[in-house]
């Protein structure tokens, strides 16, 4: 396998123990704002993850076209941390 394929390969573990630990604790502080800040961050993560993996499209679109998907994936998470986090901080 090749050095980026594993690197891959990890980064979507990791990306797969967030989710879990932040499931587990939507899970068990339903209701507040432990929970929707766990969604938030679960959000987050989700983009952040499908981002990454458009390194497999690359057989099937042009290179401007993936990093277009991959740049608007990024630009999704971190909209979704900045409105999450204003709407937890004013209400």
């Amino acid at each position: 396998m090749e050095t980026a394929t594993l690197l891959l390969l990890g980064l979507t573990l990791f990306y797969g123990l967030i989710i879990l630990i932040y499931t587990r604790v939507n899970r068990d502080f339903r209701g507040g704002r432990l929970a929707q800040l766990s969604k938030i961050i679960i959000f987050a993560i989700l983009f952040i993850a499908l981002a990454d993996l458009t390194v497999f499209l690359k057989g099937i679109f042009a290179k401007d076209a993936i990093m277009s998907v991959k740049l608007l994936m990024r630009l999704s998470s971190l909209s979704i941390l900045a409105f999450g986090g204003i709407k937890m901080t004013s209400g």
